[in-house]
């Protein structure tokens, strides 16, 4: 009886380990796609190939949410132009091969392309828990492109495990970034504002430029990042590592916004756009906070028992607050200087768009069944189509309907009443 108690001991204590690992590398279970080799259920297929040389594939739709799921590959998502399809190219070098495969769920769509799994069975109540053939590895020379029509998305998703994944000017009103152990670099346009941005990474690291997010919630395991231009209010909570956030707006009294930070050990440098000021209460254990921005100085460590303003109180001044443990603060008058720095730190090679191929090497999937807000589809020739479930597949040219014009900017979400502010000392 010992002996079978230890042996289940030891299973118990594997099965924790693998979960453990498992979230590490690709976070939490997604609510809608795969990222990390999660199968989708309940979602309609456009295409699920297994591919080993180049290989091409167009979606003629309009998608109001757009996810991508990547591990273990190189993956480029840009813009094109407003009349186009959109189109995914998979580039394989000799002797590689790589899972590429789109979904829909009526204005949903997932795109997501990972080695082979190995399925690892039932793990306590996550289920089925599938495990690429190269969980640690990189891109082994693949690369996903991944073009999209020039509009603003309602949502746009990324699910990164590992490899590298380059974002340029794609335009979301809701941005959701997850990031294992892989590396993720999002190049905003800076022309629009978003509502939202949800940045969430385990080991890796990401930098996050132009994100002028009104919400911001940033969560971040062990891993790097660089985030800038977030203008609304929000919290970080940072286990450890490295963090720099670039605000463009700080908050505001008569738009009360409250900027809160949940840390323990690592190094986060705030940088405050000028102009700024805030009303700073921080919670300190062995760590200590440094402020030298708005013309105010003054380091905090776990004596400092007082709220502190920086800056000049008007009708602009913020609310920061901080409950961290060992780690460190700087908070920091912005810098276009130290930004810069820091994008080539985190820059990473780019790889270049493939040249488009004809009709006769790519696949062109035409929705039948379009969403609502959705004009009809093109018809396609029927002597050349196979209809699969809703999905038509033909390696033949379509036409290409003209897409409604892209809505508006999204307005962001009114901030509640400003309450009166804190009676506090307002000595420098």
């Amino acid at each position: 009886m010992r002996k079978l108690f230890l042996l289940s001991a030891v299973i118990c204590a594997a099965s924790f380990i693998m979960a453990a690992i498992t979230y590490g590398i690709w976070g939490g279970r997604n609510s809608y796609g795969g990222g990390g080799g999660y199968t989708h259920y309940g979602h309609d297929s456009i295409f699920n190939e297994t591919v080993n040389r180049d290989s091409e594939w167009h979606i003629n739709n309009e998608f109001a949410h757009i996810e991508v799921d990547s591990a273990a590959v190189k993956t480029l998502i840009v813009p094109t132009s407003e009349n186009e399809m959109i189109r995914v190219c998979a580039q394989i070098p000799t002797g590689k091969s790589i899972t590429v495969s789109a979904e829909y769920d009526g204005d949903n769509l997932c795109i997501a392309a990972h080695p082979k799994t190995v399925s690892f069975g039932d793990v306590m109540e996550y289920g089925v828990v599938d495990w690429l053939d190269d969980i640690f590895g990189d891109s082994n020379g693949i690369v996903i492109t991944i073009e999209i029509p020039e509009r603003i998305l309602e949502s746009f998703s990324l699910k990164q495990g590992s490899g590298t994944t380059i974002i340029r000017d794609i335009n979301a009103a809701n941005n959701y970034i997850e990031v294992g152990s892989g590396t993720v670099n999002f190049y905003g346009s800076g022309r629009y504002a978003q509502r939202m941005l949800y940045l969430d990474i385990g080991s890796g690291k990401a930098c996050v430029t132009n994100m002028l997010a009104d919400y911001y919630d940033i969560d971040v395991g062990s891993g790097n990042f660089v985030v800038s231009g977030l203008k609304g209010y929000g919290e970080i909570d940072f286990g450890s590592g490295k963090g720099s956030v670039f605000y463009s707006e700080f908050g505001g009294m008569e738009n009360y916004y409250d900027h809160r930070v949940d840390m323990g050990s690592g190094k986060l440098d705030l940088y405050l756009p000028e102009g700024s000021s805030a009303y700073l209460d921080a919670d300190i254990g062995s760590g200590y906070v440094d402020i030298d921005a708005c013309g105010f100085k003054q380091k905090l460590n776990d004596d400092t028992d007082e709220s502190v303003l920086i800056g000049s109180y008007s009708d602009s001044t913020g609310r920061l607050d901080i409950d961290m443990g060992s780690g460190r603060i700087n908070i920091l008058d912005a810098s276009n200087e130290e930004l810069n720095a820091l994008i080539a730190e985190y820059a990473v090679e780019e790889p270049k768009i493939p040249a488009k191929s004809d009709s006769n090497t790519a696949a062109v999937v035409e929705i039948t069944t379009p969403p609502p807000f959705v004009a009809s589809s093109s018809s396609i020739p029927d002597d050349s189509a196979m209809v699969i479930g809703e999905v038509t597949v033909t390696s033949s040219s379509v036409d290409v309907p003209t897409p409604p014009e892209a809505p508006d900017a999204p307005n962001p979400p009114e901030a509640p009443d400003a309450p009166n502010p804190p009676e506090i000392g307002m000595e420098a």
